[in-house]
């Protein structure tokens, strides 16, 4: 994991796309991958199930998908590293309880495993986990736990994730930027999900320039900003990663060198990528003109184009995907090279690849 640029150079990573859509909004008779029956199970996949959790199955579409990721099942599964969780354990809590997840998804003998010490542990946490009126989602919730568990896990604990940083020298601001992450972050999250990007702003009177340094988990597309742009109906993942490094002009913004509010300028572009780089779409409160919008995807995503400094050969992928059915949250997980699993928290069964690329994920 340390080693990420150079694992890019030589093998295809991994990308996941969460679909979250207002489940009050949504269309219970909408036909999803060929009218396949979803709640019927296949016996013969050995894979461990989850138990209904009932309004609560957002957690267990996003475990299901964590739970296959092979880079975060080697690390839970070692055992120098199960002794350092048990340790010091009344740290590490959430850790713990994701390590008996893989202990039971790695025993392939067709158990219903019930997440209830994750859940509960989320419960402590953060209160918006036990209240049944709020409506968490896949996105908010694998965020929380993300984050959670670099916390637990981080070697270096001035951690600063989330702080930006802006200078007016492009090549300092990614050095600067990219020498702060690292000296506050190394953890199994940090190491395998962390993506950097670039934020050029511009003032549109003077024409000075301010650069950003961002990192981030998982990087959000805006399928609203795209429809508000280009009205389309049908929409793919490289839609939005076009709109994401268009320039965007924001009004009112202090610029400090004319000491006024102007007109800005604003470009984004990705500077380093993950080995597993996750996309999330939310939907939010659509309104109804909206709840026809086609979201397309692809087997394979190469990031070149939509890069500062090209990386050779930076193509993801897809290995899992989110998305809700009826009024459940459900996973599509690719096991092999060949066949897809669709995980409906106890029911498991097979889906081709051919039905998961043309199906309609926003259903």
């Amino acid at each position: 994991n340390n080693n990420i640029n150079n694992n890019m150079n030589n093998n295809n990573m991994n990308f996941q796309i969460i679909d979250n859509q207002n489940m009050n909004n949504m269309n219970q008779n909408n036909n999803f991958i060929g009218n396949n029956n979803y709640p019927d199970d296949d016996p013969s996949i050995k894979n461990t199930r989850l138990s209904d959790l009932g309004k609560k199955s957002y957690l267990n579409s996003v475990l299901q998908c964590l739970g296959n990721i092979d880079l975060l099942r080697q690390y839970f599964l070692n055992k120098e590293i199960e002794n350092g969780i048990l340790s010091s354990i009344a740290l590490k809590r959430l850790a713990f309880a994701i390590q008996r997840l893989f202990v039971h998804l790695n025993n392939f003998n067709n158990e219903i495993y019930k997440p209830d010490s994750i859940l509960g542990v989320l419960q402590e946490k953060n209160i918006i986990f036990k209240q049944e009126n709020y409506e968490l989602n896949p996105n908010n919730c694998l965020n929380f736990i993300l984050n959670a568990l670099h916390d637990e896990l981080n070697w270096k604990k001035r951690n600063n994730f989330f702080q930006s940083f802006k200078k007016y020298n492009e090549q300092e601001v990614i050095q600067v930027g990219k020498s702060n992450f690292d000296s506050a972050n190394d953890s199994i999250i940090s190491n395998t999900f962390s993506c950097f990007g670039l934020k050029e702003i511009r003032c549109a009177n003077c024409r000075q320039r301010k650069y950003e340094f961002q990192n981030f988990l998982t990087f959000e597309l805006d399928l609203l900003g795209f429809f508000d742009q280009t009205k389309k109906n049908r929409i793919s993942i490289f839609d939005c990663l076009e709109y994401a490094i268009q320039k965007k002009i924001i009004s009112n913004v202090y610029c400090e060198f004319c000491r006024n509010l102007n007109r800005t300028e604003s470009l984004f572009s990705f500077i380093h990528t993950p080995e597993i780089l996750i996309f999330m779409i939310d939907r939010g409160n659509f309104d109804k003109k909206l709840m026809d919008l086609n979201f397309c995807i692809d087997n394979e995503i190469g990031l070149e184009p939509y890069m500062t400094y090209k990386e050779p050969q930076v193509k993801y992928e897809l290995r899992g995907i989110v998305s809700i059915y009826g009024n459940k949250y459900i996973s599509f997980i690719k096991v092999d090279e060949n066949f897809w699993y669709l995980f409906n928290d106890s029911r498991v069964k097979k889906v081709d690849n051919y039905d998961v690329i043309n199906s309609n994920i926003s259903s």
